[in-house]
């Protein structure tokens, strides 16, 4: 039609201005934020304690130079643009390193060689690290923190960064791969988070919007929001249920048949020279048990002025000290199936009570150990061991007293460095035990003759510092659970995990004193000989970490990463309880949970209670678990519901699309919108003359739609009346059977009629 009178122009008017490209970005910048946010929090916890304070430090620089980017790009002049874009890279550049912990003194130019130095030794270690970082290297934590900054900075470059005019800055598309590298390389390097499925489902919700947010019209965004919402919320609770203990493809079992060729044998003597032994992440042994130990091969019962050494001093067929028999979880029966270790102890965990099914005659070894009375154990072997291994509370060890059995005694001897005047001459100290009136002990070249003046024999010995220490802790504490704490929080307390430590004389006093540097051997042996000293009965105990558990079979994968040492402290009633004080920054420690924090916790703080079982060290040692079932209609009915939601969500959003008003009058919007919802169609060249042919049956509706096309086309005057309105809702009610009439009801609500404004007084 062309006529241009008012009732016959279409009802379309003229599309609305869009609006700035900067605003249009406005929604994305702000998921923008929420996704920065979570990943950097996210990858903060590669180091511990974790940095989360620098995270949202990062997270925040990193939005509001973005807002900075859109703002640049509507600049017109092409020389402050560049100018303005060198300074927020600069800006970023900053953000980037004060995110990971860099001091803001470094960043001045005249202090570049030492960031530069401290980074490249940062990186350097980067390939032996494992997380969470527990070290005291602060550029290797500071180089772990700088990956997730730096892929912050490359993704707010790539979302915001200005483009022509007029179009949207940026691409969300290049962005997503930065900002999904971020939250998921922690992720998987940490192999799980607090709460996996929530964690997850918050991502996919702030992924939506960073990529959709800018795209979608605000009369679409409810129903596609509620699209998201639904597909996460059915997906993280079907999660679990697909979450199988096997994989899918088992590659780690590939690898470890290729790894388990060849086998490896252990020296376990301590000698605090750099680490010699394979290091190739070779299978040595599976071991199915209830519960989660650390597997142990031999105790070192002797400390000979240097080292701990195995030298038997201990009577094979004495008791292995107390085991309290009220508490049945605290035994166990192990399986262990040797593969690539080759050995002639018997591997087992805590105090062994019997070694049985085995293919080798069996020996006790004492100290809770086992050996073979001939040959060796090589791969194919296999055999069970009943074993003891105690996990009481931090209440049940602070309160087990200093009532030691007569056999402790034997667990309180040091040998004493050779003296330079008397280097052929044997020296033995044999301290008393914790809280005892006894003096300290001296015997001479074996011969078992005792003297008074032991204190000052040890005094003037090679370990005089060590023995100074232990006599000022012992006066801290007032009981042997409290000297095992402030023990503990000494050894750990500044000292560095290394594989390739100085080699001293006299290595344990230059690690407490000195070089405050070393691997398992060291943190061991100090904590034992501190703890000998001090009158609490103590031994090393040596062979592997618990490995990490294979769901599937409910087995123990333990390999040559996990070689080991600890220490096993005495406690009357409960017998020797495994402590470890090697960070678990190292690799035997990586898998393993730190269930001795509370030692260096403040007396009476027990966070997790006293529980039946809880270890007194930091929490439960967990336990493998075969799972409670899911029901098998979970699957399938999670699955239809997440069809229904997602079907119902796009046949809402494809009728909002079907209704969205092409009109910028509200009056001629609403009037298209009702002709929609009652079936109608709306061809482009509709005019309000055309519709009061089709509706104007009465001439009340016909009022109507002269009423708009005055308003909209004419000089303008009084909106449609109530009386008006209804007689066009029965108009479009007519044809559309029983339901019609509610139908025309949706389509055009009433509406409370509008006030005139009062007509002008005539001027005088």
């Amino acid at each position: 039609m062309t006529s241009t009178t008012a009732g016959a122009r279409p009802l379309r008017g003229s599309p609305a201005e869009p609006l700035p490209a900067g605003v249009r970005a406005l929604p994305r910048l702000l998921a923008f934020l929420g996704l920065a946010l979570l990943g950097l929090i996210t990858w903060a916890g590669l180091v511990a304690p974790a940095a989360t304070g620098s995270a949202t430090f990062m997270a925040l620089a990193a939005t509001v130079c973005g807002g900075a980017l859109i703002a640049v790009g509507s600049l017109d002049r092409s020389g402050a643009r560049n100018a303005a874009l060198a300074v927020l890279c600069v800006v970023l550049a900053a953000a980037m390193l004060l995110g990971a912990g860099v001091p803001a003194r470094l960043l001045v130019p005249g202090e570049w060689d030492t960031l530069a130095q401290g980074l490249a030794d940062g990186v350097t270690s980067i390939p032996g690290t494992f997380v969470p970082y527990r070290g005291a290297d602060e550029w290797v934590r500071r180089t772990l923190l700088l990956g997730g900054t730096a892929l912050t900075t490359i993704a707010v470059l790539q979302a915001f960064w200005p483009r022509e005019r007029g179009r949207l800055p940026g691409s969300a598309a290049a962005a997503t791969v930065s900002l999904g590298t971020l939250y998921a390389v922690p992720v998987i390097s940490r192999a799980t988070t607090d709460r996996p499925f929530l964690s997850g489902a918050l991502f996919t919700l702030l992924l939506c919007a960073f990529l959709l947010a800018d795209r979608i019209r605000a009369a679409t965004a409810a129903p596609a929001l509620l699209l998201v919402i639904a597909v996460t919320t059915a997906a993280a609770a079907a999660a679990p249920a697909l979450d199988r203990p096997a994989p899918w493809v088992d590659y780690g079992h590939l690898a470890e048949d290729v790894a388990a060729r060849g086998t490896v044998g252990y020296a376990w003597n301590h000698s605090y020279g750099p680490i010699s032994w394979p290091r190739e992440g070779r299978e040595l042994l599976r071991i199915k048990a209830q519960a989660q130990s650390y597997w142990k091969a031999e105790a070192l019962d002797t400390f000979d002025g240097r080292a701990w050494r195995r030298t038997g001093s201990v009577a094979a067929l004495e008791p292995d000290g107390e085991q309290d028999q009220t508490q049945p979880q605290w035994f166990q029966t192990i399986r262990v199936s040797v593969r690539g270790l080759r050995t002639t102890q018997f591997i087992t965990a805590g105090s062994a009570n019997r070694v049985f099914d085995a293919p080798r005659v069996p020996v006790n070894a004492g100290a809770g150990t086992f050996s073979t009375q001939r040959g060796v154990l090589r791969r194919g072997a296999e055999y069970k061991a009943r074993v003891y291994t105690p996990r009481p509370t931090n209440s049940q060890l602070q309160n087990s007293g200093t009532d030691y059995p007569s056999l402790a005694r034997q667990w309180l001897r040091v040998t004493l460095p050779p003296s330079p005047s008397s280097p052929r001459v044997r020296v033995e100290a044999s301290f008393p035990p914790f809280a005892s009136a006894q003096a300290t002990l001296i015997s001479r070249s074996g011969s078992g003759i005792g003297t008074s003046d032991g204190v000052e024999v040890v005094g003037a010995s090679g370990l005089a510092r060590i023995y100074d220490l232990a006599t000022r802790l012992r006066a801290q504490a007032d009981t042997p659970h409290d000297y095992v704490r402030l023990v503990r929080a000494r050894v750990e307390r500044g000292a560095t995990y290394t594989e390739t430590p100085n080699v001293h004389a006299n290595p344990l006093d230059a690690f407490l004193f000195e070089d405050r540097n070393g691997y398992c051997q060291h943190f061991s042996g100090a904590m034992a000989l501190l703890l000998r000293m001090g009158g609490v009965p103590a031994r090393v105990a040596v062979g592997f970490s618990p490995g990490r558990l294979d769901k599937a079979k409910g087995e123990y994968v333990v390999r040559d990463l996990d070689a080991h040492s600890w220490v096993e402290a005495y406690y009357p009633t409960y017998g020797w309880v495994t402590l470890d004080p090697t960070p678990s920054a190292a690799p035997a420690r990586e898998q393993v949970a730190d269930q001795q924090a509370a030692l260096t916790r403040p007396r009476g703080a027990n966070p997790g209670g006293d529980r039946q079982g809880d270890p007194g060290f930091g929490g439960a040692i967990p336990q493998a678990s075969s799972g409670a079932g899911t029901p098998a209609w979970a699957v399938p009915a999670g699955l239809a519901a997440l069809a229904a939601l997602a079907g119902g969500a796009l046949f809402w959003l494809r009728r909002r699309e079907r209704e969205q008003p092409q009109s910028d009058d509200p009056e001629i919007a609403e009037l298209e919108r009702a002709l929609r919802r009652t079936g109608r169609e709306l061809p482009p060249d509709l005019t309000l003359a055309t519709l009061e042919q089709r509706l104007g049956a009465t001439d009340a509706a016909c009022g109507y739609l002269r009423a708009l096309s005055r308003r909209r086309y004419g000089p303008g005057g009084p909106a449609p009346t109530p009386e008006e309105r209804s007689a066009l809702r029965r108009e479009l009610a007519a044809g559309l059977g029983r339901m019609g009439r509610l139908r025309a009801l949706w389509a055009l609500p009433p509406r409370p009629a509008q006030r005139q404004p009062p007509s002008a007084a005539p001027l005088p």
